[in-house]
């Protein structure tokens, strides 16, 4: 036992030291700590002093007399059996029931003793911080250390902000830093602030004021440094504190919000990927200047059929088609832009990796073989593509024809004759 607390002492020492904790606080934290020993301890004293008892009882021949005596080996250990299962009912109620309450105590003391700050001692070449402020000294002399050389301070105003700068040759304690006022003596120095306007258009300007003193004095109150309520107890519900029946409370209400989590967010990926209701367009909205531009994308608007596409060319290539086109893919399918064409396409990356889908570009070729494909032609080696041409007014019925697999391939102009 002695031994884990010393372990256990020399593993917080460095959140103990320095904050001027009396000894009644830190051995009321180290008994809070013990019981969480118990679990490594117990069975390490049970198995030594096992060890020990029938090493002994072996090693005096008490073991033979025993046996000899007509009492077997399973009657002897009989009353040690009994013992360790009510050992073992005695552990599980301390584990269920102490260390719990133990550990709510532990952390949250380990949680305000983290709040205390170093005990206040003003160090040469270093800010040290004092509540609202931060006191720098290059210097200390004098009877006590009490007279400070290139004293700088960075104090903060009520809006938390660093806007007040002091700068002095020379200073002097008049006070000790332990009481519950500190006032401190500034000679010959400057102390700049920064005016805060409320107006936007002085705020660019960073107005300021500087005023030089001769000898400047200032009353810190030390009284809320370190105010801090060690016995408060804000954390009670980590499952270190729960007993067993709040753990499965606890394990029984995150199932349940871990279930309602993953609904909503397949839902939510179902909507903004796959599945919506289609938007129809009413014939009199239609503009024949603006057909291609805006009406035709809108017909066929997150319509179930239209996102089940396993394979869509692009000849128009902009990015509103391009846009358009690449979400009607289902998963897994391709999209190919035929030409060279300008414009952006920005990608979800995550959705990219689950969809599968493939973009795929094909640039125009030259003349030559332009001329090539022509000659194949008409020598039939190429079985000729059945295109019906039609006008830019049929282009709903067009559309609903394509949805409904009617129609093989379409194209649509303005003035057809």
């Amino acid at each position: 036992m002695l031994i884990f607390v010393i372990q256990t002492f020399w593993l917080f020492f460095d959140e103990l030291a320095g904050k001027g904790l009396d000894i009644f606080i830190i051995s009321k934290f180290l008994i809070y700590y013990l019981p969480k020993l118990f679990p490594l301890i117990l069975p390490l004293s049970i198995l030594l002093a096992s060890l020990m008892t029938f090493g002994s009882l072996a090693e005096n021949y008490e073991f033979a007399a025993i046996k000899s005596s007509g009492i077997s080996l399973i009657r002897c250990m009989a009353p040690l059996l009994i013992f360790h299962v009510f050992l073992g009912i005695g552990c599980f109620y301390f584990a269920n029931n102490v260390i719990p309450y133990a550990e709510v105590k532990s952390f949250n003391l380990r949680r305000n003793l983290a709040k205390l700050k170093p005990a206040i001692a003003i160090r040469e070449g270093v800010f040290n911080d004092l509540g609202r402020m931060n006191i720098r000294v290059n210097r200390k002399h004098g009877e006590d250390d009490r007279l400070l050389e290139d004293v700088i301070i960075h104090e903060k105003t009520s809006d938390n902000k660093n806007r007040i700068v002091i700068k002095a040759s020379n200073g002097e304690l008049r006070s000790e830093t332990t009481d519950a006022n500190l006032q401190l003596v500034l000679f010959d120095g400057n102390r700049y602030e920064e005016v805060l306007s409320n107006k936007p258009l002085e705020k660019v300007r960073y107005h300021h004021t500087k005023a030089h003193f001769k000898e400047y004095i200032m009353n810190i109150d030390l009284s809320e440094f370190n105010n801090v309520d060690l016995n408060r107890e804000k954390y009670t519900s980590t499952f270190r504190m729960q007993k067993t029946h709040q753990l499965e409370e606890s394990i029984d209400s995150l199932e349940k919000e871990y279930d309602e989590k993953k609904n909503i967010f397949s839902e939510n990926f179902l909507k903004k990927s796959l599945f919506t209701k289609i938007t129809y367009l009413d014939k009199e909205s239609f503009e024949v200047d603006s057909v291609l531009n805006l009406n035709v994308l809108n017909f066929v608007k997150d319509d179930v059929k239209w996102r089940k596409l396993r394979s869509v060319e692009d000849f128009v290539g902009a990015e509103a088609s391009v846009n358009f086109g690449y979400n009607l893919l289902a998963r897994g399918g391709s999209y190919v832009v035929v030409g060279l064409f300008g414009g952006q396409l920005t990608l979800p990356l995550p959705m990219q990796a689950l969809t599968e889908k493939k973009l795929i570009g094909s640039y125009v070729g030259p003349l030559g073989d332009m001329e090539e494909l022509m000659e194949l032609v008409v020598a039939g080696k190429i079985d000729p593509v059945d295109v019906e041409t039609r006008d830019v007014s049929e282009a709903n019925r067009t559309l609903e024809e394509m949805k409904e697999e009617k129609t093989g391939l379409v194209t649509i102009g303005h003035q057809l004759l």
